[in-house]
């Protein structure tokens, strides 16, 4: 096994933890995380139109629970098919366990949703803190990154991909403050989560493989 990517995720994910505990412990009485929501809510939510809300609207399903799983569970069977047994443990690990550790941590912190009156859509009966949508297509679009980099795809063809992955999962996070379903922190914490937890995976996983 190779323990220089193993360290370097670690390392990685201490600092992504870091940054997660420091919002999961200031959310509930601290101003300078209030102003930040109220802010960067009220930024946001400026925005609204009819055409964006229908869009914003499709964008956040693209990120829920089903689509996420249908997809994971898509690509597993794909890799599975084509007796990639390595990528596909890595799949499950990084998007199935990157939801579960979301859905313990509303549990654990349990804190409530933005006002109802201002949401567009309704109000999820979960717990907000944090954003199971972000966290989900974070993880989701990491690993498809991350299997394209690794493809024999072109060089320009790996970049689009991680592209398109990185605006899949900024358009789900920023879709859930504008339809007022979650506060900015809820989303700036599941990214923080969902980057240490990332970081582990990918680092077992290049520690790992063998080239």
């Amino acid at each position: 096994m190779r323990r220089r990517p193993l360290i370097v995720g670690a390392l990685v994910a201490f600092v992504f933890l870091t940054g997660f505990w420091e919002l999961a412990e200031d959310f509930a009485y601290s101003p300078a995380i209030r102003r930040f929501d109220a802010a960067v809510a009220a930024a946001i939510q400026s925005l609204r139109t009819p055409a964006l809300t229908v869009i914003m609207r499709a964008v956040t399903v693209c990120g829920g629970t089903a689509v996420v799983s249908i997809v994971m569970f898509a690509l597993l069977v794909a890799l599975l098919l084509r007796h990639r047994r390595f990528d596909a443990v890595f799949v499950a690990a990084g998007v199935g366990g990157g939801m579960l550790l979301s859905t313990l941590a509303k549990d654990h912190f349990g804190r409530d949703r933005p006002p109802a009156a201002n949401a567009l859509i309704p109000l999820p009966e979960s717990m907000s803190f944090p954003s199971g949508h972000s966290m989900a297509s974070l993880c989701l679009g990491t690993v498809l990154a991350y299997l394209a980099v690794r493809s024999e795809m072109r060089r320009s063809a790996k970049v689009a991909a991680v592209i398109g992955c990185v605006a899949y999962a900024l358009a789900v996070g920023v879709s859930r403050v504008y339809l007022g379903v979650h506060w900015p922190s809820d989303v700036l914490a599941s990214w923080l989560l969902g980057g240490a937890w990332l970081s582990i995976v990918i680092g077992v996983a290049e520690s790992l493989r063998t080239e």
